[in-house]
């Protein structure tokens, strides 16, 4: 890393490098698995504080014990909503640079050097510290010194700007240096070329590939009788109904199972038949969006997922082979023993019920495992597109973790038609416009197309040109 290569430079070991990082709020020694620890959000506002990309809430003139609690606390609650990983490798990647090129401070407070002169300094700062990360590259594990995409550049600059503004409530740099910044990232992307925008693009991983794999038309039939093959089946189905990211099925590569925000056992609320589920069984799968891991539950999405037929089956079947719902039910059934209690619904329509108690064993367990028994991750769903793709005759290094993601968005496309643009969004948690944020989901229409995704079957551009596939932006 040009970090550690820069202090052993100037000290011919490791010992400063040591000093380094134990000037960090948390260590980075191994853990038991290997995980990193998770770092309480008043340690980050520390460090963010030490390191001027937060200032400190200080005493002002004449205010009270009780008033100053209350500045601070405001702070923090809007700290809350930052992504306390993301939030964790964007002060790293400071302390870094700060480290690396002896700058100091990072910023300039406008009110005691002018707005002029400060523009010009923090913009400096936020210039170096992009270009610093561009030179260091990735410090993932495996991806040690890896290009960093332009996007990721972007995001961290952002924060550490955003952060400062917000405990400053005055702007970092000259508003208009931020189109600048803007056209400086575009030069970035085009210096990445080809590599950038082709890493993680990967073919769609389709409802006809499970279908096909189901039925044995390419090899031999997916084995859906043990306990494993079930929640491996059931997590594809999952992640394709519910358009999941890779990471979204569990957590993500590198990191660590969080009950509060993976989906667990209490994760899905079973439901009885309704109107709006056309007389069918269904259930809810409430997912935390990846960007707002690290928070409470409280920021849980609910996904509808309706059974594609009518009634209820036997523990014994094995159910329609490409229903998410189907799949779900036999992996709790072999999971945890017994049939799960289907929510009831008041007067008003609203839902009572249906999930896992609190106090159960498996309450907190996470809902689908990988092949050691450890809780799902990334590279679980990665291996499990590619064993799909393998199995219906597919090449499996064509796919990857987001091919899930990828061909629920184009299945529900093929049977809603172009007009499902919005409902797709919304199931699959993009951001959009204001507008579109604003509008409701509506269960029926939910509940409708996790039903009829099951029988797509057309041909996507990527199954016909062969040797391309659509980048994912």
């Amino acid at each position: 890393m040009v970090a550690r290569e820069h202090v052993r430079g100037k000290v011919g070991d490791d010992t400063a490098w040591t000093r380094l990082l134990s000037t960090r709020p948390e260590t980075f020694a191994a853990q038991a698995g290997g995980e990193r620890p998770r770092m309480a959000l008043s340690h980050r506002i520390e460090w963010a504080e030490r390191l001027g990309v937060l200032t400190p809430i200080s005493r002002q003139r004449g205010e009270t014990d009780f008033g100053l609690d209350l500045r601070r606390t405001s702070r923090t609650r809007a700290l809350e909503a930052v992504d306390a990983g993301r939030m964790r490798t964007m002060l790293g990647k400071v302390q870094d640079y700060l480290d690396a090129s002896g700058r100091a401070p990072l910023f300039l407070d406008p009110a005691q050097h002018g707005d002029a002169a400060s523009w010009k300094y923090n913009a400096e700062s936020l210039d170096g510290l992009g270009e610093y990360i561009i030179r260091a590259g990735s410090r993932q594990k495996g991806h040690e010194g890896e290009a960093i995409r332009a996007g990721g550049i972007q995001a961290t600059v952002g924060m550490a700007r955003q952060l400062r503004e917000l405990g400053t409530s005055r702007a970092v740099i000259d508003p208009m240096l931020g189109a600048s910044q803007q056209l400086k990232f575009r030069t970035v992307r085009r210096e990445q070329g080809v590599a950038a925008s082709t890493r993680d693009t990967k073919r769609a991983l389709r409802i006809s590939h499970f279908r096909r794999v189901a039925q044995g038309a390419a090899t031999a039939p997916w084995d859906r009788t043990s306990h494993g093959k079930r929640g491996r089946w059931a997590a594809g189905l999952t992640a394709h109904n519910a358009i999941l990211r890779g990471g979204e099925v569990g957590h993500l590569e590198g990191g660590r199972f969080d009950p509060g925000t993976d989906l667990t056992f209490r994760s899905i609320t079973w439901c009885i038949p309704t109107p709006d589920s056309r007389g069918r069984y269904w259930l809810l799968l409430w997912v935390v969006p990846i960007k707002y891991r690290g928070m409470s539950d409280q920021a849980a999405f609910p996904i509808p997922i309706v059974r594609r037929s009518v009634g209820r089956w036997s523990v014994g079947l094995c159910g329609d082979p490409v229903c998410a719902y189907d799949a779900l039910w036999l992996h709790w059934i072999s999971s945890v023993g017994s049939e799960p209690q289907s929510a009831r619904q008041d007067w008003q329509g609203r839902l009572s019920g249906g999930r896992m108690a609190a106090d159960h064993p498996l309450a907190r367990s996470p809902l689908f495992t990988g092949a050691t028994g450890q809780p799902w991750h990334t590279g679980d769903s990665r291996m499990l597109a590619r064993d799909i793709a393998k199995a219906a005759g597919e090449d499996p290094l064509e796919f990857g973790a987001s091919s899930f993601r990828a061909g629920g968005a184009t299945d529900f496309r093929e049977v809603l038609g172009d007009g499902s643009k919005d409902m797709v969004k919304q199931r699959g948690r993009w951001a959009s416009d204001v507008a579109e944020i604003y509008q409701r989901a509506l269960l029926r229409t939910q509940l409708d197309a996790s039903g009829e995704v099951g029988r797509a079957e057309g041909a996507d551009m990527e199954a016909v040109c062969i040797g391309w596939s659509q980048p994912m932006y």
